[in-house]
């Protein structure tokens, strides 16, 4: 059969379908992803075919004018309250998918793919199963998957769907949620499916594969935070890092890391690494409460500490927090102590096993081919 796969343009909205649409190919099947701007080099290098919906597009611009209409603190937090976080990722999202609508129509108009698969913040999907008449699919990309968000952001897509004649409910067939159930916001939500870390491939440096001699901490900031506000904000994390017998890894990518200062002996900056290789190896993470950075230290069974910078951080960050597998300080009050807690805390410890093997004991990606099929007729 074939599938399009309809994202966001956010990467990490991308990452958490490879590992899907490749169980979906090494299955025989055809896969093609429709996508807006760094999305569609994303899946380009995984290996998968992918077109642009809307080449011209300026996302950062739809993004901008909304924030400005509505007053919104990205950096408040208020983004951990539930209820606010449904209503403002609605809204935002249904403007963000408009820009690939028409593109989203076109292209499976001409393809005609068997099924769409698409993300729970991707309003293009159900619009796009129900103009060519196939099954529509909602993929998770974290444990915030739940019923009401969906349909806010098909309200919010009213507009949309008028101008492409369509009336009716919202078409949504089936939901694979990648969350473990023991923290997904709704546990009676879809087909609950093993969570996948996909990081990009590329060079590892030897040094990440050899048992570190201490304990080792990762820290990351993603791609997105690194380039709206640098990486400023680990300048205390470094500084305490010093007095803490332990190693630290700023896999920080393409950020330069000068405006950290000196680096203490114990701090390597290491530029690009594989999240999922470094976390192999690593006794605890470091990180903004990122979707891919968060669900990636859940699956390796890493004690976490999370410094949200913006968006649906605070929200993952109190969801870290609430489970007992990780810490979420405030970035006052982060010193040697916190971080030598993160390091040696048995019950975090404990707390992040019980969600590894939880994970773990869902079904693969690769176990979900024939239930798609089979939904597919």
């Amino acid at each position: 059969m074939r599938v399009l796969f309809l994202t966001s343009s956010a990467v990490g909205h991308v990452f958490p379908f490879i590992p899907t649409a490749w169980a979906l190919r090494s299955a025989g099947h055809e896969v093609l992803f429709g996508g807006i701007g760094d999305a569609v080099d994303a899946v380009a290098r995984a290996g998968l075919h992918a077109v642009d919906l809307a080449p011209d597009a300026n996302v950062g611009a739809v993004v901008g004018a909304y924030t400005a209409q509505s007053g919104l603190d990205w950096n408040s937090a208020q983004m951990a309250d539930r209820e606010f976080i449904v209503d403002y990722a609605a809204e935002l999202f249904a403007k963000i998918s408009d820009i690939g609508v028409d593109g989203g129509v076109r292209l499976a108009e001409t393809w005609r793919p068997d099924l769409v698969v698409h993300g729970h913040l991707q309003g293009v999907g159900p619009l796009v199963g129900q103009k060519v008449s196939v099954p529509a699919v909602e993929h998770g990309i974290d444990f915030g998957s739940q019923p009401l968000l969906t349909e806010r952001l098909h309200q919010y897509m009213a507009d949309s769907y008028q101008r492409h004649g369509l009336t009716g409910p919202l078409r949504r067939d089936a939901v694979i949620n990648v969350a473990p159930p023991s923290i997904a916001f709704d546990s009676s939500f879809g087909w609950f499916v093993r969570y996948v870390p996909y990081n990009t491939g590329g060079s590892m440096p030897e040094w990440l594969l050899a048992k570190p001699e201490r304990p080792l901490v990762g820290v990351t900031l993603g791609t997105t935070v690194p380039q709206l506000s640098g990486v400023g904000g680990l300048r205390g994390l470094v500084e305490a890092a010093a007095e803490v017998d332990a190693d630290f890894v700023l896999a920080l990518g393409k950020a330069d890391p000068a405006e950290l200062g000196a680096l203490p002996d114990n701090v390597r900056a290491a530029g690009w690494v594989p999240l999922n290789a470094l976390l192999a190896n690593c006794a605890a993470l470091v990180h903004h409460a990122g979707s891919g950075a968060t669900m990636g230290a859940l699956t390796a069974g890493v004690p976490q500490l999370v410094l949200p910078h913006g968006l649906n951080q605070f929200y993952n960050a109190s969801v870290v927090a609430e489970r007992g597998v990780g810490l979420a300080p405030e970035v006052s009050s982060l010193d040697s102590a916190v971080i030598q807690e993160l390091v040696s805390s048995t019950e975090l410890r404990k707390a992040a096993s019980e969600v590894r093997a939880e994970i773990a004991a869902l079904p693969s990606p690769a176990a979900m081919v024939d239930r798609l099929v089979a939904l597919a007729g």
